[in-house]
């Protein structure tokens, strides 16, 4: 219970705050909960902050990832089988919905369960009963439910591979995981967090570098937390000093921050011509050739943009005949406009 409260949860970024800010309301709640984030992002952990901290904590919370079972077994798994209703059914077998009955099960990976069991799930959230395979008996269950995926799940709705009516069942409270990338101000309280735990796990006395730390904020984590956690515990054993520097990183946190490098590098390079032309010449601040140079550069790139003189004196908010007597008189864009 103390493990899943809310105050053992790391992060004080915006993000962060507001996510701990809904979860205070939802778990007073019956309703159901649609986590999504990306991988790493902590779902489970949010789903058992949810059950723990609710009315339900003293009944079961049972998890199930509904993407690592074939559709027979998954439905074996979540409902339960009557002995001899399939091969190897050699006695009767509770699903996970009687296991978590007064308590929560999560779904995770909801998005991969297939639609025939999609049909089974909605009528779970309708009646609040399910049916062994292999058996008609009603049996009444009081659980809730608690779903998660890494994919968007409207988008799968319009793709026709979910269910719109159990999307909206699932979905009462929708809560969205920020990625890592998107609250970097909690990555040094994490890594802090990770580092301390390996350092007890392995009586060790480690910790990072300031460049250490700075590198492993400035990288994008695309694994999000968990990705992070390995870094850290990859770092925790191989570096032999007790200060640990980049040098003792995993790659690809490594080359993750050389990609995020060679990427600002380049867009300062990608300089747009109009700001190229705006920097200041202090050896020549003659305001009139200053004004004309400016000129002459925006109607060459509203030129080349547009393609005709009509097009052009649009981008400009100038009229044809404007531009035309510009034309005219300036060398310059009389070479470009022949």
């Amino acid at each position: 219970e103390n493990r899943y409260s809310y105050n053992q949860m790391i992060g004080k970024s915006k993000p962060m705050q507001e996510l701990y800010s809904l979860l205070d309301k939802v778990s007073t709640s019956e309703a159901t909960v649609l986590i999504q984030g990306g991988n790493g992002t902590g779902k489970e952990l949010i789903a058992k902050a949810i059950h723990y901290n609710g009315a339900r904590k003293n009944g079961a919370f049972v998890t199930i990832n509904c993407g690592a079972f074939n559709e027979n077994l998954l439905e074996s798994e979540l409902f339960g089988h009557a002995k001899g209703s399939f091969t190897g059914a050699i006695k009767d077998k509770k699903g996970l919905f009687e296991v978590a009955d007064k308590g929560t099960i999560f779904l995770d990976e909801v998005a991969e369960m297939p639609p025939s069991l999609q049909v089974k799930l909605l009528r779970v959230l309708q009646e609040g009963e399910i049916e062994r395979v292999g058996d008609f008996k009603k049996i009444k269950v009081s659980v809730r439910v608690i779903s998660a995926t890494h994919k968007d799940l409207a988008q799968e709705v319009e793709k026709g591979n979910f269910r719109l009516d159990l999307y909206f069942r699932l979905g009462v409270i929708p809560l969205r995981l920020p990625p890592l990338r998107e609250r970097r101000g909690d990555i040094p309280l994490l890594v802090h967090h990770f580092l301390l735990e390996f350092n007890k796990r392995y009586g060790k006395n480690k910790h990072f570098d300031i460049a250490t730390i700075d590198l492993l904020t400035q990288h994008t984590w695309p694994g999000n937390v968990r990705e992070l956690e390995n870094a850290i515990q990859y770092a925790a054993i191989l570096c032999p000093n007790d200060i640990i520097t980049p040098d003792f990183l995993p790659d690809n946190a490594i080359r993750g921050f050389d990609r995020l490098k060679e990427e600002k590098t380049t867009a300062k390079k990608k300089i747009n011509p109009i700001d190229e032309l705006l920097q200041v010449d202090y050896s020549d601040l003659n305001l009139e050739r200053a004004l004309l140079k400016i000129e002459t550069k925006l109607i060459q790139e509203a030129m080349k943009i547009g393609k005709t003189q009509d097009q052009a004196a649009k981008l400009l908010g100038i009229s044809r005949g404007s531009l035309q007597y510009k034309i005219k008189n300036n060398p310059e864009i009389q070479v470009l406009s022949d």
